[in-house]
């Protein structure tokens, strides 16, 4: 299972930086208040939230 760490990290951080795609929509969102905040909202602080709980973060290489 280990060896498979690598491959994990590489989509936790390719999720994360796709859910950072999601700011532009959700500013305008909040901007126009036409209620999908919400939605981006969950959308973007998932991926983070996972990669916290995890450890894994851009500035951690994971090695101990």
């Amino acid at each position: 299972m280990e060896r498979f760490f690598p491959v994990f990290r590489a989509l936790g951080l390719l999720l994360s930086m796709f859910s950072l795609t999601l700011l532009i929509p959700l500013a305008f969102a909040h901007i126009l208040g036409d209620g999908a905040e919400s939605a981006y909202d969950i959308a973007f602080s998932l991926p983070w939230v996972a990669a916290w709980r995890s450890g894994a973060s851009p500035g951690n290489s994971g090695a101990t």
